[in-house]
């Protein structure tokens, strides 16, 4: 087999763009069995005169074939093939997570609960594993920059960077799992659906006897806030309510401040909501403090539905709200991910989990107020 991918070395910069080309080439016939399991690469001078390259080309590239525990070089013997499961014990998998702060700790409570999940079930299983932080939309970051540290990665809550270096993952066939994504991207992920449980919210508020029924989230073009969104809007069209904008509040943050001055805005209408849905159980925190302040009495004056179960801890006794299963979607993802570093290849999954509706004290029938009464 002649894969011939240049015929001229000029300098180490040349050198380095042709090894990452046999690279690629030598990891695609690995992952086409071309190269089996046990057996022994060719010799460096045969796969450079194979590829029409330099030898140090060829033994760069096996050296990153080597850091990504695909094979392993024996002196005087050549490079041998791992076997899947000797494969696993030497990657290192990275678990890539976004830049948080102290003060952004408390909105990223799930993150941290996605995080948890995944770090847990790869020390279970007994893998290898680092930490990286970057920057959120950091679209300076190169496909080559994970390659160099990890063999198999799993991103926490969706990738920061391109989108178009998933493809580029795939292309090579890296193991790769988004746990907790929240857009729709090329590859294998973990995800719930946020529309759905915002349609339901509304759902109950009318089964309960509301008809003002308020939303509080972010701009739609921010991660599942648009799907959360478009769930209320079915909700009120599937119950043949009006959409009515002074009822739908944008916050810049997904905190329980800017859920509060939402609340402000929504109460001081001139026919406020008897019923407010919340898209993250933080926005939800800041809802039940403006309706309390204003001396009402939330599930009964003014009743609340959030989501997640995780970013209010405080209100897991007292929140009505949909548990997102952050904890399993890390620890699902990591399955998943090991799953396609042991037996290659494999069809991207998209898997999708439940969330389960949590009846608690903040929702509650509507009662008609007194001043209605006597309208």
């Amino acid at each position: 087999m002649t894969s011939k991918v240049n015929n001229k070395q000029t300098g180490s910069n040349e050198r380095k763009s042709v090894a990452t080309k046999v690279h690629g080439i030598l990891k695609q016939r690995l992952a086409e069995g071309v190269y089996v399991a046990h057996s022994f690469l060719p010799p460096e001078r045969a796969l450079a005169t194979d590829f029409g390259c330099g030898r140090l080309a060829v033994s760069d590239a096996i050296y990153k074939l080597e850091r990504e525990g695909l094979v392993v070089r024996s002196r005087g013997r050549g490079t041998r093939i791992l076997p899947a499961m000797d494969r696993m014990s030497q990657t290192c998998i990275g678990v890539i997570r976004g830049e948080w702060t102290s003060e952004t700790r408390r909105s990223n409570e799930d993150s941290f609960e996605v995080l948890q999940g995944a770090l847990d079930a790869l020390t279970r299983l007994g893998y290898r594993h680092e930490i990286m932080t970057v920057p959120r939309n950091d679209n300076d970051l190169s496909t080559d920059h994970f390659l160099a540290r990890f063999g198999a990665m799993v991103f926490i809550e969706g990738f920061y960077g391109d989108p178009q270096q998933l493809v580029e993952f795939e292309r090579q066939k890296i193991p790769f799992v988004l746990a907790k994504s929240e857009v729709n991207v090329v590859g294998c992920s973990t995800w719930v659906d946020h529309e759905e449980p915002m349609r339901q919210a509304v759902r109950t508020f009318v089964d309960l006897g509301h008809t003002r029924i308020a939303f509080v989230g972010r701009d739609t073009s921010i991660g599942m806030h648009g799907k959360a969104r478009q769930g209320y809007l079915t909700g009120l069209r599937e119950t043949e309510l009006p959409v009515d904008e002074s009822l739908i509040e944008v916050c810049r943050k997904t905190d329980a401040l800017a859920g509060y001055f939402a609340t402000k805005t929504l109460l001081g209408n001139s026919d406020p909501p008897t019923a407010i849905t919340a898209a993250r159980d933080s926005l939800a925190e800041g809802v039940c403090k403006a309706v309390t302040e204003q001396g009402l009495v939330v599930g009964r004056d003014v009743s609340v539905i959030g989501f997640d179960d995780s970013t209010w801890p405080e209100g897991r006794g007292y929140l009505t709200t949909f548990r997102e299963p952050c904890y399993e979607m890390g620890a699902s993802a990591v399955e998943m991910l090991t799953e396609r570093v042991i037996n290659g290849p494999m069809s991207p999954e998209q898997r999708k989990f439940e969330t389960p509706f949590l009846l608690r004290r903040t929702a509650g029938p509507y009662i008609e107020s007194s001043e209605s009464k006597a309208e």
